[in-house]
């Protein structure tokens, strides 16, 4: 057996270190090239090098093998020979100096092949300061984009570099920056004083953080954030940047907020959650007054128009639907179609149920004509407006018909259809919100006119607490027949 070498006695004890499979993991003895090649040959069925065994921490050495006998059975035999058998090998365990122990930190790391550094326990361990900065921390669509991380950063190392500009860039308020910590170094910045821009200012200020500040706002990251600045002179363009996509979030919140009143709400706070959603609506339009205090040079770089328009909001399945309180509305009209008259806040679009919203036109139009009403009309009126239905489904409803319950079931088919329309307008606001090709004024003026359709719906909430008014232009008996002129 040939002896190692000092480097691969070397590379033999890392190998155990870091366990196999890694790189520097070797037996601890070198074959001799006539057994290399027999260990080559087709047939052999042994493993690669790479393929050794752990057990308990134990490396196995995976060329330890050797031939068995056959067993007794088959001694003598025909066919009978020497199969290569896999064998348990002898363990080789790292040498420990007497009154020492083993290294902790090599426990349960061989797959990885990292230490931890000594004294630091793993549960105790925080993140370092690189990887905390790293983080942006604000949520919503620009929130782990790469390029929006680094115009905040080179906002900020522009500012650290030339603090002389910082009296220009009052337009950029720290709520502007997703990360907390930047905020914190961009509010910092702007409390030095305009005469005080002496590097050492700057130094005195972040000396005066809390250690957690300190802790994240190293010198390395401070240095970092310098390095990472193109031009310090273009400090503006880059806090055009950094608030639009402020704006962005806050778009994207807006939307989200939206969603979740209509998740949480009751059908009878729908008029107070779509008041409040064209509140929010109006405060989107008056984020276009923040962007008018960007530097006219700025907003002409970024106010470029995408190539591509942005696609409308698909339609989603309504989240919330009340099919008991749909069928006794339209079976209360079969039976007592006078009740049309006090349900002219209500739409057929109203109706989660096809077939329920069929119906509903189809009264609607035989009551606008002066025509009777009952199962058989209404399903052949519903042939007119392409949604054929079935008479003996009407003649169910004509059955369990209760007078006077059609407005009562009416006021949850509209109040569901408002919440589910106002779910419908944060999903747009929030796809809005996520697409990057808008510009900041693009951005605002899609993003409150989706928002705007739910005036209609408000205007209706409104009207349904009002006395009950005829359905359409004028009163119904006005304008056409009694069903009784018409009777056969």
């Amino acid at each position: 057996m040939e002896a190692l070498t000092s480097m691969e006695a070397f590379a033999t004890l890392e190998g155990q270190a870091r366990g196999p499979g890694t790189p520097g993991c070797q037996p601890r003895t070198r074959p001799s090239q006539p057994e290399a090649a027999k260990a080559l040959a087709p047939g052999r069925g042994l493993l690669s090098p790479l393929e050794g065994q752990h057990s308990h921490g134990t490396v196995f050495h995976p060329e330890h093998r050797h031939h068995h006998r056959p067993p007794r059975g088959l001694r003598g035999q025909e066919g009978a020979r020497l199969q290569p058998r896999r064998h348990r090998p002898r363990a080789v365990r790292q040498r420990v100096t007497p009154g020492r122990h083993a290294a902790p930190a090599l426990r349960g790391q061989e797959r990885s092949g990292l230490r931890r550094p000594r004294g630091e326990h793993p549960m105790t361990a925080v993140p370092s300061a690189a990887a905390q900065v790293a983080e942006v921390g604000g949520r919503g669509p620009a929130a782990h984009d790469g390029t929006v991380d680094r115009a905040e950063r080179a906002l900020l190392g522009a500012g650290l570099l030339h603090p002389q500009q910082l009296r220009n860039l009052r337009w950029i308020t720290p709520g502007d920056f997703g990360h907390p910590a930047r905020a914190w170094l961009w509010r910092t910045l702007h409390q030095i004083p305009a005469k005080d821009v002496r590097p050492m200012a700057i130094t005195e200020a972040l000396a005066a953080a809390d250690p957690g500040t300190r802790r994240i706002l190293s010198p390395d990251q401070l240095a970092l954030m310098v390095a990472e600045c193109p031009s310090p002179g273009r400090a503006a363009l880059y806090g055009g940047m950094v608030l639009e996509a402020s704006l962005h979030r806050a778009v994207d919140r807006t939307g989200s907020d939206l969603r979740t009143r209509a998740a949480h709400a009751g059908a009878d706070e729908a008029p107070q959650m779509v008041a409040d959603a064209l509140a929010a609506g109006r405060q989107l339009t008056g984020m276009g007054v923040r962007w008018a205090t960007v530097p006219d040079p700025v907003r002409v770089l970024l106010e470029t128009p995408g190539d591509r328009p942005s696609a409308p909001a698909p339609p989603l399945p309504r989240s919330r639907a009340d099919r008991l309180a749909e069928e006794a509305t339209v079976a209360s009209l079969l039976a007592y179609p006078h009740q049309i008259r006090e349900l002219g806040w209500l739409a057929s679009a109203d109706f989660t149920d096809p077939g329920h919203a069929a119906a509903f036109r189809a009264v609607e139009r035989l009551a606008q004509c002066g025509a009777p009403v009952d199962p058989l009309t209404v399903a052949w009126e519903s042939r007119r407006i392409g949604a054929p239905l079935d008479v003996e489904d009407l003649d169910r409803l004509h059955q369990a018909a209760l007078p006077g319950q059609a407005e009562y079931a009416g006021r949850t088919v509209l109040a569901n259809a408002a919440l589910n329309r106002l779910d419908h307008a944060g999903v747009h606001v929030q796809q809005l919100a996520a697409d990057s090709s808008l510009s900041a004024p693009a951005l605002l003026t899609t993003s409150s006119g989706a928002i705007a359709p739910l005036e209609t719906t408000h205007q209706r909430l409104l009207e349904m607490d009002t006395p009950a008014r005829a359905h359409g232009a004028a009163d119904i008996s006005a304008r056409t027949r009694t069903e009784t002129e018409i009777d056969l």
